[in-house]
């Protein structure tokens, strides 16, 4: 699949089958989270965590309905989660950037994986101070979960048709 097939294909999955994804993708998922720029180059102030484990996905959607008073599960079933999180070094006024960058560079690959994926970041924002839910995030106490990338496969994927979407573009030339 070639960049820009992958770029036509790429939209967020809000339904996933219960099949677990293979280690080698999560790996790959995991490399090109890597890969992503950060400013400054302060990659030591991120970290990643992958979470597979059914008991522990259902707990922090669970969790959300409690806090949230909501029905609702954030996670739209995925089998996969993985967070991205910001120490202490991280720049307040750009650690937004940077993990989008990384979940950008997650969602694309995702996408050459045959897997769907979605954006989460309400769920860890009703969560912050949730110390259950931080502590099953494993998240050191003095880092800060900031959003996350649900994964999975995604019943619907081959006859989701190409997303585009017309933003005006201003030329100066």
């Amino acid at each position: 699949m070639d960049f820009f097939e992958t770029l036509q294909k790429r939209y967020s999955s809000r339904q996933y089958t219960a099949q677990p994804v293979e280690s080698e993708k999560i790996e790959k998922l995991l490399e090109a989270a890597q890969r992503a720029p950060a400013g400054m180059h302060h990659y030591q102030d991120y970290g990643l965590t992958v979470i597979s484990d059914r008991k522990t996905l259902d707990t922090l959607c669970s969790e959300y309905q409690k806090v949230t008073d909501s029905v609702r599960d954030p996670l739209y079933k995925a089998p996969l989660l993985i967070v991205i999180s910001a120490g202490p070094g991280a720049r307040r006024d750009t650690f937004q950037y940077d993990a989008g960058c990384m979940m950008e560079n997650m969602h694309l690959t995702a996408v050459s994986l045959g897997l769907g994926s979605v954006f989460i970041r309400g769920m860890f924002r009703s969560l912050e101070s949730d110390s259950q839910a931080q502590k099953m995030l494993q998240v050191p106490a003095d880092w800060k979960a900031l959003c996350g990338l649900a994964a999975g496969y995604d019943p619907a994927m081959s006859n989701h048709p190409a997303v585009f979407h017309s933003l005006p573009v201003h030329r100066i030339e």
